[in-house]
């Protein structure tokens, strides 16, 4: 499965949640340059990491990352 992001969305969850983007990378955790690869669209995060984020906003995960199927 491929993960693609939201980022409008994921943008929103953040600031919603009062955080930066380090502060998210901190509490998943991740490395803070991954994550905004994955923001910036040059990186696809696993479905695991993806759900990881997720529940460190407290967001389902197809609110900020649309799932895609493989072909």
């Amino acid at each position: 499965m491929s993960v693609a992001i939201k980022k409008m969305a994921f943008k929103f969850s953040i600031v919603k949640k009062g955080w930066n983007v380090k502060q998210l990378a901190e509490q998943v955790p991740m490395d803070y340059v991954y994550l905004n690869k994955i923001i910036n669209g040059k990186a696809n995060p696993s479905d695991l990491m993806a759900i990881k984020i997720a529940n460190a906003l407290n967001v389902d995960v197809s609110e900020i990352f649309e799932m895609k199927e493989k072909v």
